[in-house]
């Protein structure tokens, strides 16, 4: 198990080539509290992180939280998904913690 900043930056944000999109299988849980809907397990296959993430400084006090949601784009249906961090379960069959 590994920590979810842990794996965005292992898996979404090491240098690559050129042209390399860093594309990651996740496994998440939908949530969805104004509908009461969700609990359903989705797969993307090839997703990749859209935008530019940074990583909180580690002098940045803990309760202190920035935007915990992250834009994918999975290359295999052509979808944009927004997910909230605490719902992934796992990156490239790694659980997170």
């Amino acid at each position: 198990m590994i920590t979810v900043q842990e794996a965005f930056r292992r898996f979404f944000l090491a240098k690559g080539d050129f042209g390399d999109y860093r594309c990651n299988n996740i496994k998440y849980v939908t949530a969805d509290k104004k509908r009461g809907t969700g609990g359903e397990i989705v797969t993307l296959q090839k997703a990749r992180l859209l935008g530019q993430y940074k990583p909180p400084k580690s002098d940045e006090p803990k309760k202190i939280r920035r935007n915990p949601w992250r834009d994918f784009y999975d290359e295999d249906t052509g979808r944009y998904y927004r997910i909230h961090i605490d719902l992934i379960l796992s990156i490239n069959e790694i659980q997170i913690a």
